[in-house]
């Protein structure tokens, strides 16, 4: 297959609705990163370009939060507000006292008069983290307790689930792709859903198969390394289950054998990943390993974000509270801060694992999304 041709062609249904949508969000993804660093202190005080180690010292900003920091900053730099500059082998970071006197850069909420409704899954998610960031640099909270305490669930839940219009891509992605294969194979189908999360892929590809009256033998069984988050995503579905489809679910760590923790080989019809594969310890094992898991008409339905050179996924301003960690090899990544691959990456992550890819999803005024079928 023609990965090119098939991009440009499939991009070309992402409407160009969608990527103004997405540029808002990242605009006001880094405004809000702006808005942090004032909120820390930077530049009350700053005198000529400094190291990020030497900044997060004088802010107060723990060791651990290194990362989510220099992306914190990097925004900062996109924005014209902090201007990175190479003296010698050291990248400094000075502030741009003209270019932030401009604007209003301590109000979280500047930007949402430009956006729809159809914004309000990501922004609640992003106010109310930008809300707890300055804390959580300095040490005083904990991402966890931020993230998944009380009523930030819910938040997290909406956020990737199809009500969000900026993140329903990846769910209908993995739901169109599961479709047109499930027409290639005769009988029962057994599905085994990797890193589920909060079920909004899940619910997207179950309702995708009820919608066109696929009555066949289903057995649906939906993994996660949280019992607590498998808990809520069944209760949820299982209104919505018919009574040709099994839903199943148990604790599963993608990073571990899955032959050790119940997984029969060549059992599986299709394993479905969606933004799942860029946690992986080590991305190329674990395809390895969930091949192992397929039955030979089957495939791994594969979707996820994806992150060009210079470009940012708004999504990482969250998921930097739960740590960096790039999934392999360095050359895999055109964006150094980012843990998303591009479609280049990935397409060496097939190669270096020794399976073959259908890659029939990206963009087409930049990189934004994959969906491929691997085998």
């Amino acid at each position: 297959m023609n990965v090119e041709s098939e991009m440009k062609t499939i991009g070309r249904i992402i409407p160009d609705e969608y990527f103004d949508a997405l540029a808002l969000a990242e605009a006001y993804t880094r405004n809000a990163a702006v808005a942090i660093l004032h909120q820390l202190g930077l530049g009350r005080n700053s005198v000529g370009f400094l190291p990020v180690d030497i900044i997060m010292e004088r802010l107060g900003v723990i060791p651990q939060c290194r990362h989510a920091f220099l992306w914190l900053l990097n925004q900062a730099v996109m924005e014209n507000i902090v201007v990175a500059r190479m003296v010698g082998n050291s990248l400094l970071y000075g502030f741009n006292r003209e270019a932030f006197a401009h604007g209003d850069r301590t109000n979280e909420r500047w930007y949402t008069d430009k956006l729809p409704s159809m914004f309000t899954p990501t922004v609640l998610l992003l106010d109310h983290v930008a809300r707890h960031y300055a804390a959580w640099l300095r040490g005083e909270q904990f991402a966890n307790v931020i993230l998944f305490k009380g009523g930030a669930l819910e938040l997290w839940e909406r956020y990737f689930s199809s009500e969000n219009y900026l993140y329903r891509i990846h769910n209908d992605f993995a739901a169109e792709l599961l479709l047109r294969e499930v027409d290639r194979v005769d009988g029962p189908i057994s599905l085994l859903e990797i890193g589920a999360g909060t079920g909004g892929a899940t619910a997207a590809m179950l309702q995708a198969l009820i919608d066109v009256g696929h009555n066949r033998p289903v057995v649906v069984e939906i993994t996660d390394i949280s019992p607590y988050l498998l808990r809520r995503t069944i209760s949820r579905l299982e209104s919505l289950v018919p009574p040709w489809m099994e839903l199943r679910y148990r604790k599963i760590d993608f990073n571990e054998p899955l032959n050790r923790q119940g997984v029969a080989e060549g059992g599986t019809t299709f394993v479905i990943a969606v933004n799942a594969l860029h946690n992986a310890a080590d991305i190329v094992g674990c395809l390895r390993g969930l091949r192992g898991a397929l039955a030979d008409v089957g495939g791994i339905v594969l979707s996820e974000s994806l992150c060009g050179a210079d470009q940012m996924v708004h999504q990482e301003f969250i998921f930097n509270l739960l740590g960096h960690r790039q999934a392999g090899p360095v050359r895999y990544f055109q964006n150094s801060l980012s843990r998303f691959l591009d479609t280049a990456g990935w397409r060496s992550v097939f190669t270096d694992a020794g399976l073959t890819a259908d890659v029939i999803a990206g963009g087409n005024r930049k990189e934004i999304a994959l969906a491929a079928i691997v085998r």
